[in-house]
């Protein structure tokens, strides 16, 4: 989970009782709003460009009751949503609620969850802003507070068994398989050559999977079996301990390998 801030960006939306969403709408109903920033604001500093979809970010709600200089703010909501919806229907969820006012409206309440309850139809102004206090960035568990742009925070959840770290200009959680494509084959082969420590792997498999693939070594152990292994295959070579002797599996049978001077 991260937190995408944004200095300022607002939208208009409409608040729909039937299955309790704010959705998003464009621009262009700025006045419906009853937003002053109706006359200039532009489709690309709106929510809608500015967040991508299922991206959380700090949100406030606004309710005026004019678009006038002298309104009056009805209600005002602010906390963490994330982007949801579809590119046609796209919608605020929110997720925590760090504040509510409603001084200026019979209150309708709010939710269990602690969320702003609006009247059916209600059309709102969503933006974004970047908190002020500090503990509004700590409210997410197991996150620290980074940043990939000057002057904006921006809180990272990590992972359980990851690391953080940055991918190109995005700094996120990484977990083993992301951290393998960062460093690639070539640190792998390179650390292992550097290594003069017992390689110890628990696997009960190995194979390599090229054409020509050799092994190369000074030495070639086989550990000594009291018991032939059940799961054989056609060329395997054991030392049997009982009758101190190299065997072979030749698909149907185990055979002893006989020395040169025997």
């Amino acid at each position: 989970m991260k937190i995408k801030n944004n200095y300022f960006a607002v939208s208009p939306a409409r608040y729909e009782a039937a299955n309790d969403k704010i959705y998003l709408l464009p621009v262009e109903k700025m006045e419906s709003a009853c937003s002053i920033l109706h006359r200039f604001w532009k489709e690309d500093q709106g929510v809608l460009a500015q967040i991508p979809k299922n991206t959380n970010f700090f949100y406030t709600i606004e309710e005026f009751n004019s678009c006038k200089l002298d309104r009056d703010l009805i209600s005002y909501e602010r906390g963490i949503g994330c982007r949801k919806g579809t590119s046609k229907h796209p919608f605020l969820q929110r997720l925590v609620s760090f504040e509510q006012r409603i001084d200026h409206r019979p209150c309708l309440g709010k939710t269990r969850d602690g969320f702003t309850i609006y009247e059916d139809g209600t059309y709102l102004i969503v933006g974004t802003y970047l908190p002020s206090a500090f503990l509004d960035y700590c409210h997410i568990a197991h996150s620290t507070v980074c940043t990939t742009n000057p002057g904006r925070p921006e809180p990272v959840h990590i992972e359980p068994n990851s690391l953080l770290g940055r991918t190109d200009d995005d700094i996120q959680s990484i977990n083993r398989e992301e951290l393998g494509l960062i460093l690639g084959h070539e640190h792998l082969v390179g650390s292992l050559a550097k290594t003069t420590a017992p390689i110890l792997v628990g696997s009960a498999y190995f194979e390599l999977l090229g054409k020509n693939s050799i092994i190369s070594s000074d030495q070639f152990v086989c550990k000594p079996l009291s018991r032939r292994p059940r799961n054989k295959e056609r060329g395997s070579i054991i030392f049997n301990d009982k009758e101190n002797r190299f065997e072979g599996f030749d698909g149907t049978k185990w055979r002893p390998l006989k020395w040169a001077d025997e």
